[in-house]
């Protein structure tokens, strides 16, 4: 029972803000420390439930112990600090990935034309290819950022409101972006061209796309935020 106890002592600090570190070396010296005013009461000749008690009672209550070490401002965990940086962290890392596909898909593209003079690119086939960029780069790659958020968020206990509202800036960004990739190949020579582009012209539409895009990153995100936060609470 007493080492349940500060395996749910250990929880709670890391949900006030302490550092995963700091709350795990908390929760073992008060633990210890239980033990041995547990010792000194056996010693006295209490009984051992009359000793729990004496020692729970001398150590002080779960809520005085968290709030001691939970206004120790040099315990604090950096990701409780900023955690609402989480609001703008899944977007500038959307930003981050998304500029790096386009750049390697110039540097790419820097190289192909001459080759693409002789090949024939049949016309489904350039279509299909510029359906999968917009697919990787306006869909799947929120997804991927968000989810890696979700992970990050439950490793660290943030409250799910703030990775909530970071999810939603980010899809409400990306609907209204559009990607076109274009790869054609014969005579003339052939051409590699891409492109990225706003639009509000028709928000509705892009109101429902973004919602799509949020049950699509908000369902793995949040599960695996819960079931990061589950393997802990079950003392991992």
């Amino acid at each position: 029972m007493s080492e349940h106890r500060f395996r749910l002592l250990e929880i709670a600090l890391i949900r006030r803000g302490v550092a995963l570190r700091h709350a795990r070396r908390a929760a073992l010296e008060l633990e210890c420390h239980h033990r041995e005013l547990m010792e000194q009461a056996i010693a006295r000749g209490e009984t051992a439930r009359q000793a729990a008690r004496s020692a729970d009672e001398a150590l002080g209550s779960d809520a005085m112990l968290v709030e001691r070490y939970a206004h120790q401002q040099e315990l604090r965990s950096w990701a409780y600090r900023w955690r609402a940086g989480y609001v703008l962290a899944p977007l500038l890392g959307f930003a981050t990935v998304f500029s790096a596909v386009i750049l390697a898909l110039i540097a790419i593209s820097s190289h192909l034309p001459a080759a693409l003079h002789h090949i024939r690119i049949p016309a489904p086939m350039t279509h299909g290819m510029n359906w999968l960029a917009s697919a990787l780069l306006l869909w799947m790659t929120p997804t991927a950022v968000a989810i890696g958020f979700g992970v990050l968020a439950g490793r660290q206990r943030i409250a799910f409101r703030w990775l909530l509202a970071g999810i939603v800036v980010l899809c409400l960004f990306a609907a209204q972006m559009n990607v076109r990739f274009v790869l054609t190949g014969g005579t003339p020579a052939g051409l590699i061209s891409a492109g990225i582009g706003f639009s509000t012209r028709n928000l509705p539409h892009e109101l429902l796309r973004a919602l799509a895009m949020m049950g699509m990153a908000l369902i793995p995100a949040g599960w695996l935020r819960y079931l990061m936060m589950s393997r802990r609470t079950a003392f991992e």
